[in-house]
């Protein structure tokens, strides 16, 4: 958030106390709301569109109808639902068996539905037994001493071999250099993020 007086603020300062006060979907909303937009000026200025992929908060299921609010701006803008990826984090799954419904109702109106962070919690194995999920986000914690850590590479494999006998793809983030880069290539990881190919 470029503020005009306070300058860049984070969103870990900004978005925690719009979940405590209960406006995190408004601003949810219209953040699908741009990204439906921006792509849409992609497509009429003729450019390749690249699926984008947006983060739902928890709260947004309880306080509004996440699905209808996401359809309502793909709608406003044609967007097609195969272009935008659902995400949501392992913490907003946890002790959240309502969300099972919410996640199935998107994945049968026609988007991908993304586990986010995956591994930054304690239940993240319950969590694929349980849900669907198109893409498993591979937190980015996983990669930090990877090139020194013979433990880390055993579990990024691991974590890759059972997504796809799973059938996921993966993507995970945090990929600085190219030696993270080539590991991940040769475990046929599907997506990649990270510094190593832009800030």
């Amino acid at each position: 958030w470029d503020d005009p007086e306070r300058g860049i603020l984070s969103p870990a300062i900004f978005i925690p106390t719009l979940e405590d006060a209960h406006l995190i979907h408004k601003l949810d909303a219209c953040m699908v709301d741009e990204v439906c937009h921006y792509l849409s000026e992609c497509q009429q200025q003729g450019e390749e569109v690249v699926p984008a992929s947006i983060n739902l908060s928890r709260l947004d299921f309880q306080l509004c109808d996440a699905l209808e609010m996401v359809i309502s701006s793909c709608k406003r803008w044609n967007i097609p639902y195969y272009i935008l990826a659902i995400e949501v984090t392992e913490s907003a799954l946890n002790d959240r068996s309502e969300l099972h419904a919410e996640m199935d109702r998107f994945r049968a109106a026609g988007f991908e539905v993304w586990m986010d962070l995956f591994g930054c919690g304690y239940s993240s194995l319950n969590l694929l037994k349980d849900y669907e999920f198109d893409v498993l986000k591979v937190d980015m914690e996983f990669l930090r001493d990877l090139e020194v850590n013979e433990r880390s590479k055993t579990i990024v494999a691991s974590v890759i071999s059972m997504a796809k006998r799973l059938g996921m793809r993966t993507l995970v983030e945090g990929v600085e250099t190219t030696g993270q880069h080539e590991f991940l290539r040769s475990l046929g990881c599907d997506m990649m993020q990270g510094y190593l190919f832009a800030k």
